[in-house]
């Protein structure tokens, strides 16, 4: 039972290989001009672009929510690091009397600033591929309140957050 399979896929195989060849020799005999490999792609893309895609990309760049929580987590990301190197520099001034201390500052400043230049060249990136985008803060699923009720005839309400269980 194996064998026959195994003869039919190779019979298959054989098939599609030589019908594409066959294709392209009969192709370049009827028209006589052009190389075999100009014939197949002729063959295999009606098109007649050289390239894999028919098509070309003609699509825009996405710039939805997801490019603005992309936009406000980048700028927020941006300032923390500004913010940590203005602290380390502050601790490197401090530190003159101690040279590991001043050589481990001194590196981390270094990291931080290839960090900046990093973030500031994707964010760059983000607003030249969106222009006019506005930074929007994303909303994580179960960070909102719950209003829970203290009492069947009672009017009071309590803000319970999420994962908190409220006292009754």
């Amino acid at each position: 039972m194996n064998t026959h399979k195994l003869v039919a896929t190779i019979a298959a195989a054989g098939a599609l290989t030589l019908g594409t060849t066959g294709a392209v020799v009969a192709a370049s005999a009827a028209g006589g001009s052009g190389s075999a490999a100009a014939t197949l792609t002729a063959a295999t893309n009606p098109s007649g672009s050289s390239g894999s895609d028919p098509s070309p990309a003609t699509h825009a760049p996405a710039c939805g929510p997801k490019q603005a929580n992309r936009l406000y987590l980048l700028e927020q990301r941006q300032v923390s690091v500004h913010d940590r190197i203005t602290a380390l520099q502050a601790a490197r001034t401090k530190a003159s009397g101690h040279p590991k201390l001043l050589a481990r500052i001194t590196t981390r400043i270094g990291v931080l600033q290839q960090r900046e230049t990093n973030i500031a060249a994707r964010l760059q990136k983000l607003e030249t591929r969106c222009p006019g985008l506005t930074p929007v803060a994303p909303t994580t699923p179960g960070t909102g309140s719950t209003s829970v009720s203290s009492d069947v005839t009672g009017s009071t309400t309590t803000t319970v957050g999420s994962g908190v269980a409220p006292i009754v």
